[in-house]
């Protein structure tokens, strides 16, 4: 049988084009290779074969899914305008448990290639910024300590704190994260995180 010679999506992504621009043109103009059922075609963007097309779409949305997880966990706090595949090549991924063979399996005939325009840019989606988030939420807790242990006693002093450590670390002696030095060290700073964030309300003495 025949080969057939295609310029594939991971070449195209290799030479920088983004996975936006590869799913507008095959919107446009179709797509070529094998679908998941290893069937070779040339999928059109409408009419009987388009689940080829459809095919073709998800390998690349699961592309694009798996990029964004990777910059979101590795360099979470950059600037997404710097984020590019010259930065991180595609076959730097692992390729035992590389599940996007798809970008290898579809792309266009080399006597018959899309015209793809390089220049064509799309707005950035948005980005999620995990350690920003997870600050937030790290701040919330400490917050929440700090009011519970100024409603418990607002005046509580070194020996009742002591008193209180003791008691909590020999009730929940199994418990991870519940030593006493632990909990001294966490109730200090939920007392400064709340004091930071809390503005005490004025009491109108008249």
């Amino acid at each position: 049988m025949e080969s057939v010679k295609l310029k594939t999506f991971y070449e195209y992504l290799q030479e920088g084009y983004t996975v936006a621009q590869l799913a507008t043109a095959v919107e446009k103009d179709g797509v070529c290779g094998w679908d998941r059922f290893g069937r070779y075609g040339e999928f059109k963007a409408s009419g009987q074969r388009i689940n080829g097309v459809e095919h073709a779409l998800d390998a690349l949305a699961a592309y694009w899914h798996y990029e964004q997880n990777f910059w979101r966990e590795n360099d979470g706090l950059g600037d997404p305008e710097s984020i590019s595949l010259e930065s991180h090549p595609i076959d730097s991924f692992n390729q035992i448990d590389f599940p996007f063979i798809g970008i290898h399996q579809f792309g266009w005939l080399l006597e018959d290639l899309p015209k793809i325009n390089a220049s064509d840019k799309y707005p950035m989606a948005p980005r999620f910024n995990a350690k920003h988030a997870v600050t937030r939420h790290t701040n919330a807790l400490l917050h929440i300590i700090g009011a519970l242990l100024d409603y418990i006693d607002s005046d509580m002093d070194t020996e009742k704190e002591t008193a209180f450590v003791k008691g909590l670390n020999h009730k929940f002696s199994d418990v991870d994260g519940l030593s006493e030095s632990n909990l001294f060290k966490q109730f200090t700073e939920a007392r400064r995180a709340l004091n930071a964030a809390h503005t005490p309300p004025i009491i109108d003495s008249n």
